[in-house]
């Protein structure tokens, strides 16, 4: 009786690991165009993606953003003017445990940061 007690309070407490483990989503590359982009004055970059089709922050001139230093933000701006102004696809990726899928990416700034941003083409 002690040996059937015993194995079921192990598999109980780890039912309860189990269970209590944070989920994380998949990597999340999202392709497509760029209809917008606007800076706030605070230096946030808000851009209006195809895959999303609501506008997302993905970074700030001025300072660290969820890390992605302001440096980058530069970069990733022109990028995403440059993808504007031509017409040209870019891809964003988003690492482990930020999504299930693209459009349901959280907006503003509420976002999650890429990981990274590519012109395309």
């Amino acid at each position: 009786m002690k040996i059937k007690t015993t194995m079921m309070t192990a598999v109980a407490a780890l039912s309860c690991v189990a269970l209590s483990a944070p989920a994380h989503a998949a990597a999340v590359d999202c392709a497509g165009t760029i209809s917008g982009v606007y800076t706030t004055k605070a230096g946030g970059v808000v851009v209006l993606s195809s895959w999303r089709g609501a506008w997302t922050q993905i970074c700030n001139l001025n300072s660290e953003w969820k890390t992605v230093p302001a440096q980058t933000c530069w970069g990733w701006f022109a990028q995403v003017n440059t993808a504007v102004a031509q017409s040209k696809p870019v891809r964003f990726h988003f690492p482990d445990g930020t999504s299930a899928a693209c459009s349901q990416l959280l907006t503003f700034q509420n976002a999650n940061p890429p990981e990274y941003v590519l012109l395309a083409e």
